[in-house]
């Protein structure tokens, strides 16, 4: 009924013309960005320098010392988004117990790494309940984390490609 409105409105989502084979690689997205969603929401920033003892040091200056860590975005708000890649092997030995497990981002299992969100200049842990971050900047941080999320899925290029034909 929403497609029929959307449609008669001349706002017509993006996915809507993907035919109806692509719908259950589709289903897969909300899922995906809600379950980013909720993570982002979720951060909350180190007040200590923290007790780190894994990949992911205790403070943002450290961070931004190992050549590893890549900082790959920058919010509008000026959260730092810093990626390390590491292969699928470290991440099966990152447990939730780990310190490093907070940061893992392994949604695709083939590229596994660690996102680690510095905000104020201090790291956000992805587990804490006080929040460091607004809700502007949280959505920012999501719609990065999932824009490049989509970026690596291979399925859903292709479907992309297959949609633009």
């Amino acid at each position: 009924m929403q497609h029929h409105r959307l449609r008669r409105s001349g706002v017509v989502p993006a996915f809507a013309e993907v035919d109806r084979r692509s719908s259950s690689q589709l289903m897969k997205i909300p899922s995906l960005a809600a379950s980013l969603l909720v993570a982002v929401c979720l951060i909350g920033c180190s007040k200590s320098g923290g007790k780190a003892k894994g990949m992911v040091p205790a403070t943002a200056a450290e961070l931004a010392a190992i050549p590893e860590f890549k900082l790959e975005h920058t919010t509008k708000s000026g959260v730092k988004c810093y990626v390390r890649e590491i292969s699928a092997e470290v991440a099966k030995t990152i447990t939730e117990r780990s310190p490093d497990h907070p940061f893992l981002s392994d949604e695709n299992p083939d590229k596994p790494y660690l996102l680690v969100v510095v905000n104020n200049g201090k790291i956000c842990d992805l587990t804490a309940e006080d929040s460091g971050l607004t809700m502007e900047q949280g959505l920012e941080v999501s719609a990065w984390a999932i824009g490049k999320l989509l970026a690596e899925d291979k399925e859903f290029q292709e479907m992309l490609k297959k949609a633009g034909k």
